[in-house]
């Protein structure tokens, strides 16, 4: 029976407190708002500003576009300043410390973005209450998505570092009016979740006064992840700069060359044109990654003109005169080979003799003549070629082979 008793006592005592409670945040509520102006500041004698606490806490980086020159982030803002008005003694109201107050019903300063992208408006603070302590300490927090602007540097891109800001004024108050105050030096950072295309390096903060408004400036240092860049763009240009080389390595005469070079080429102008798509048609300054592109570009057509030269050499007319200028370019060219070869059998008696160009045969045994007169076509495509500059070596292997039986080496530099 006594427990029960003390059963029922302690629940009546309960209910009482809540009922009490209720009652003072009623009573709270008709009392302060009684007489309460929203519209007028609390600026008690309005001898100095109003300070507001200012600080902001970043969830998350949605979208940082450098063709548009936008960042988008998450967060909310946390506002702290004294309204004089709205103060009570908890203990003539059941102990009530606190309440929370729709925003439209009290003074909330008019906060808008300095930097906006999409259009100017004030946070949202329809969707935020106000919490009002008993010594008049209003806290206020809404949050938002925030569109502002952000002058990029690509000079370095894709290893580049943004620096952007969010501004918030106090708007229309003048500084002598409102005062924001940072408090601290950094953003708050409980909640945010990390991009995957960008790092949040740090943040900073200051606090400035500009067209005799209060401003609030919110720093964030950016840098870009660039693996996926590397493995799907830089990579790739590699390979092809490796591919494009390769050209020379496809026998002359076999008519694969232009085809190529050409499909080279091409994959050089879509890499290209993927990367100018995904930065800003900016010229202050250009990204060094489009010079590179064009620079590789243009040693890729310098390649096909090679290969479309050696080519319209090769199936010349053999009727056609051959001019003066490339006719000099084989003659000194022949030379060379010779020359070379004679450095490496410096061990034999035999001198090699030159009338026009001399040359010995693979025996040894006798010179023979290398006249002006048969120099071919084939025989200058081959010299304008490229990838046929090392004779010494094939002449070395054709004689230990026995493949040229006497041929000589005019002969060899025919076919060659």
């Amino acid at each position: 029976m006594e427990i029960i008793k003390w059963i029922v006592f302690v629940t009546l005592h309960s209910l009482r407190i809540r009922i009490a409670v209720a009652t003072g945040n009623t009573s709270l509520h008709s009392i302060l708002l009684e007489d309460y102006e929203p519209d007028a500041r609390p600026c008690g004698h309005c001898t100095s500003p109003l300070a507001i606490s200012v600080s902001f806490y970043m969830t998350s980086l949605l979208d940082l576009d450098e063709l548009a020159g936008t960042m988008v982030t998450m967060g909310y803002v946390k506002l702290i300043w004294v309204d004089e008005r709205l103060t009570w003694r908890p203990q003539d109201h059941g102990g009530v410390s606190s309440i929370f107050v729709a925003s439209k019903r009290v003074w909330v300063p008019s906060i808008t973005l300095g930097n906006p992208s999409l259009k100017v408006t004030d946070l949202n603070k329809d969707m935020c209450p106000v919490r009002v302590l008993y010594n008049g300490t209003i806290i206020w927090m809404p949050g938002d998505v925030f569109h502002t602007r952000c002058d990029y540097d690509i000079y370095n891109y894709p290893f580049d570092h943004q620096y952007c800001y969010l501004a918030f004024v106090a708007w229309p108050y003048l500084a002598n009016e409102v005062m924001l105050v940072i408090q601290d030096k950094e953003i708050y950072l409980p909640f945010y979740q990390e991009n995957g295309e960008w790092s949040l390096v740090n943040t900073s903060t200051r606090n400035r006064v500009e067209l005799s408004m209060s401003i609030s400036e919110f720093n964030v240092h950016l840098s870009r992840r660039s693996e996926f860049f590397v493995v799907n763009v830089i990579l790739p240009i590699v390979l092809l700069c490796f591919l494009d080389c390769l050209v020379f390595l496809i026998p002359l005469d076999s008519g694969e060359r232009i085809s190529y070079s050409i499909t080279v080429l091409l994959s050089f102008a879509v890499f290209m044109t993927l990367v100018s798509d995904n930065i800003p048609k900016t010229s202050a300054p250009m990204s060094l990654l489009c010079y590179y592109l064009f620079l590789l570009f243009a040693g890729s057509v310098l390649v096909m003109i090679n290969v479309a030269v050696n080519i319209s050499l090769l199936y010349r007319e053999q009727s056609k005169p051959i001019p003066g200028i490339l006719r000099k370019v084989v003659i000194l060219s022949r030379k060379s080979k010779i020359d070379n070869i004679e450095k490496r059998n410096t061990k034999k008696d035999e001198t090699m003799k030159e009338v026009d160009v001399v040359g010995e045969d693979v025996n040894g045994d006798h010179a023979i003549e290398l006249p002006e007169s048969k120099i071919t076509w084939k025989e200058v495509a081959t010299v304008v070629d490229s990838s046929k500059v090392v004779f010494p070596d094939d002449l070395r292997k054709a004689k230990s082979k026995s493949a040229l039986d006497g041929r000589g080496l005019k002969n060899v530099c025919a076919e060659r």
